[in-house]
């Protein structure tokens, strides 16, 4: 397993028989996600999007304090699409403290502003 820790989290990579891939681990934000794969696209009946799928979230975290719960489907940061946990680091990078989520919460999509720790 290769680490790489960034500014605002830790991204994990997994050796490739892992069919999760990498893990991101964000303070800042105060979940654990990682990207959709096949697995997850066949399980969540969703075969063309690319997100990512919440691991955890801390307690009394930003993410908790929005309402953001495991099982939940990041597709969007502030309007903006992300194919990789490496394109969602510089997207939040590149962010103020608020921003806003786009949600897949089982058959309905949620904007969730969150404001970053």
């Amino acid at each position: 397993m290769r680490i790489s820790p960034t500014r605002f989290g830790t991204i994990r990579h997994h050796p490739p028989r892992h069919s999760a891939g990498a893990i991101w681990r964000s303070s800042r934000i105060g979940l654990t996600i990682q990207m959709l794969d096949q697995h997850h696209r066949r399980f969540l009946r969703r075969r063309k999007d690319t997100g990512a799928v919440v691991s955890s979230v801390e307690d009394r975290g930003p993410a908790a304090q929005a309402g953001i719960r495991p099982g939940d489907v990041i597709l969007e940061l502030d309007s903006r699409r992300f194919a990789s946990l490496e394109q969602l680091h510089r997207l939040l990078a590149e962010s103020d403290d608020d921003v806003v989520l786009l949600v897949q919460r089982d058959d309905a999509k949620l904007s969730v502003p969150v404001r970053l720790a």
